[in-house]
């Protein structure tokens, strides 16, 4: 389900067949070596802030691998926030069609939406790694990561109040 993503913003034509096998081949991999931890995340909400950038690119594409081979587990319900600056990644417009999976085109250098809902994990991963971008755009780059985390850190301290923890929360940059 896409939030505010239009079909026109998705980006270039999906990768060549090796490509393809080599993801598949990582992914495979990806979820046997971590089964215990996507065991936990089944049935739960998970929000992962950059998911259309270079980190998303597995994470997006593991949680939603492990739900095709666990298919009798309960899902793991994949949120995806992305600014989506440099368009829809060919890749994550083919995942569109899956349920488990929702896209919102939110940039992280604004504050959360107030109908953010419940989640259990999230990964913040939100800061494109791009020295060209850097070089345009440095303020917006750090805000993104630094207050973007402030921001889902002051979520989850909420969430706790309310007692509906976050139990889980990873920040993961390459920037």
């Amino acid at each position: 389900m896409l939030k505010g993503v239009g079909a026109a913003a998705a980006g270039a034509a999906a990768p060549v067949a090796r490509g393809a096998d080599v993801v598949a081949t990582d992914l495979a991999y990806i979820c046997s070596a971590l089964a215990g931890e996507f065991e936990r995340l089944e049935g739960k909400r998970l929000l992962i802030t950059g998911g259309a950038g270079f980190l998303g690119h597995y994470l997006v594409q593991a949680a939603l691998a492990w739900n095709r081979r666990a298919p009798c587990a309960r899902p793991i319900a994949v949120t995806v926030f992305d600014s989506y600056v440099r368009g829809v990644p060919a890749w994550l417009s083919g995942l569109q069609h899956d349920e488990a999976l929702t896209l919102v085109r939110h940039d992280m250098t604004q504050p959360l939406p107030v109908d953010l809902g419940d989640f259990a994990y999230i990964i913040h991963a939100a800061s494109i790694a791009s020295p060209t971008y850097y070089r345009q755009h440095p303020i917006e780059t750090m805000d993104a990561n630094v207050n973007g985390l402030r921001a889902l850190l002051e979520y989850a301290r909420q969430q706790q109040a309310r007692n509906r923890p976050v139990e889980g929360f990873l920040f993961f940059s390459s920037s």
